[in-house]
């Protein structure tokens, strides 16, 4: 019951708008309190950061960061007579309880949906609309109002009756200075039937009483509530600020973490250049040992050539002496044609020889002559015979030349094979080597967006940071601007209130004073009364004889 009675005199003072928007992908409408209708420029700072704020918490509950800040930039009314929405131009517009829809300027992070506005509700952070200046204004509250306001901070027990406990716990809870014994013999005089209890009735008479002690109760039981909204302002910006600096120690570790990576990653870069400046040098020197066994191939392939050439040359040579030892086989086989020939006349003339002893003489030159010519005949079988031998000599030296020569050509072909299957690793080594050098240069492609990508990530969460620490700063300049406000107005409070407090001594004692004259004034009266009802009993029996 104190509870609503409280909330009811918080309520009694304020001016509400219905405030809708799109927060997050979804309509969000907020109650928001005013102390009194405000101008358009103070709508919209206070709806700004209402819903600045109610970003920040919806957005650390769905773990996600939208990169614009809130802004209005325009308004439109639902117009209750029309049933529809127009454009606010004008705060005169604006009456209790509208409700109103706030635009936002077009950006990449923030999109109109359509959805109906929802009910609304009541934000953590409608203190921002209460201003200590507004409730330290001209209050317009008529004499009526402040009775029933006062009336209804006492009573809370929300009985429409005022008890002596609450009586003293109210002026006790507000700081007025007085003793309960003369806050008691108020509510005493006041209690006209005498039932421990102020009726309404009795309230108001106390109020015609003491009317400055009523415009106290009032004053400070408004201000003790504009105190309480402000302190909640004030707990609500330190725990803003709170918010803040913990921004700024994640903007700051998140900072460092993108520092720590942009060095890790200049390391992985260090190491892969160095990586890929070793692979270069191990290409290099399979490039020079390519270029050396291509050399000794180009070598080898000389040589071969030359062998081959010595080769044909040399079956060239065998070929010949096959050919002239084919020619020598035909003349031995023509000497031995001749020799036959020679050897059968010689037998023939043998035989004429003994027939014809007596030609003896004759032909013995002949037959001389005959031997002779078949003795040349015999050594120049001999002779081909030893040409046909040297012939078949020079023949099988040259096939043995041969078959050296065509080991030594196999032997060769062997080594540029060698070579050959030496040059094609180096080849593949080489091409692997390049490839390396190639996966090397795309891994500190990668490295270096990598890289690019962490200072990008850097120099957004110094840009963070710098911007959480401005709003900190800011935050805390005004956090201290409040505090100090909050002093000022303490420090004044209790000047107004000590103040007040000799003012106050003076009303009760004046109205003591009052008090007592009025007894005297009853009492004087009733001896006039008696005295004068008494002289006229006394005086008629005269009055009667005279007549």
């Amino acid at each position: 019951a104190t509870v609503s009675v409280l909330y009811w005199h918080v309520h009694y003072y304020m001016f509400t708008i219905l405030v809708a928007s799109d927060v997050l992908g979804e309509k969000v409408n907020l109650e928001i309190p005013f102390s009194s209708r405000p101008n358009l420029k103070e709508l919209t700072s206070v709806v700004e950061k209402c819903y600045e704020r109610e970003i920040e918490e919806r957005a650390r509950g769905k773990g996600k960061y939208q990169g614009a800040e809130y802004s209005v930039s325009r308004y439109q009314i639902f117009d209750e007579s029309r049933e529809k929405w127009v454009d606010l131009s004008s705060a005169s517009m604006l009456i209790d309880y509208c409700q109103i829809y706030a635009f936002q300027p077009p950006n990449p992070w923030h999109k109109e949906v359509r959805a109906p506005i929802p009910a609304p509700i009541k934000t953590s952070f409608a203190t921002l609309a209460y201003s200590r200046t507004a409730a330290n204004g001209r209050d317009t509250s008529t004499y009526e109002e402040k009775i029933a306001s006062v009336f209804e901070e006492m009573d809370l027990q929300n009985k429409r009756l005022i008890s002596a406990d609450d009586f003293q716990r109210t002026f006790a809870l507000h700081g007025m200075d007085l003793s309960s014994a003369t806050v008691l013999d108020i509510f005493s005089k006041s209690d006209a039937n005498n039932d421990g209890f102020l009726s309404y009735a009795e309230f108001q008479t106390f109020s015609e009483q003491y009317p400055t002690l009523l415009d106290s109760l009032y004053h400070r039981l408004k201000h003790y509530w504009a105190d309480m909204k402000f302190q909640e302002q004030i707990r609500a910006e330190q725990e803003h600020l709170e918010r803040l600096r913990n921004s700024l120690s994640r903007a700051e570790h998140n900072r460092s973490e993108g520092a720590r990576g942009v060095q890790l990653a200049s390391e992985r870069i260090s190491e892969q250049e160095k990586s890929i400046f070793e692979r270069i040098e191990a290409v290099r020197h399979l490039e020079d040992a390519l270029r050396e066994s291509q050399r000794e191939s180009d070598k080898a392939q000389k040589e071969v050539q030359a062998r081959e050439a010595d080769l044909a040359l040399q079956h060239e040579k065998e070929r010949l002496k096959e050919t002239i030892y084919v020619d020598s086989q035909q003349e031995v086989e023509v000497l031995l044609r001749r020799v036959g020939n020679a050897t059968h006349d010689s037998n023939t003339e043998i035989g004429k020889l003994r027939t014809l002893e007596k030609n003896l003489s004759d032909c013995q030159g002949e037959l001389e002559r005959e031997a002779n010519k078949t003795s040349r005949a015999a050594g120049d079988v001999e002779n081909c015979k030893i040409a046909l031998q040297n012939s078949s000599d020079a023949k099988f030296a040259a096939s043995q030349d041969v078959d050296r020569m065509a080991l030594e050509l196999h032997e060769m072909d062997h080594s540029v094979a060698l070579v050959q299957q030496q040059e094609t690793a180096q080849r593949g080594a080489h091409q692997s080597a390049s490839d390396g050098v190639d996966r090397a240069k795309g891994f500190k492609d990668d490295e270096d967006r990598n890289l690019e990508g962490c200072r990008t990530t850097e120099q957004f969460r110094n840009a963070e940071r710098l911007q959480a620490e401005q709003a900190a700063s800011e935050q805390a300049e005004e956090v201290a601007l409040l505090e100090k406000e909050n002093e000022a107005f303490l420090a004044k409070q209790a000047d107004l209130m000590s103040a007040e407090a000799s003012i106050l001594e003076k009303e009760i004692k004046l109205r003591e004073q009052r008090h007592n004259l009025e007894v005297k004034e009853t009492a004087l009266r009733k001896d006039h009364k008696s005295f004068y009802d008494t002289s006229y009993n006394d005086a008629s029996p005269i009055r009667s004889r005279r007549r």
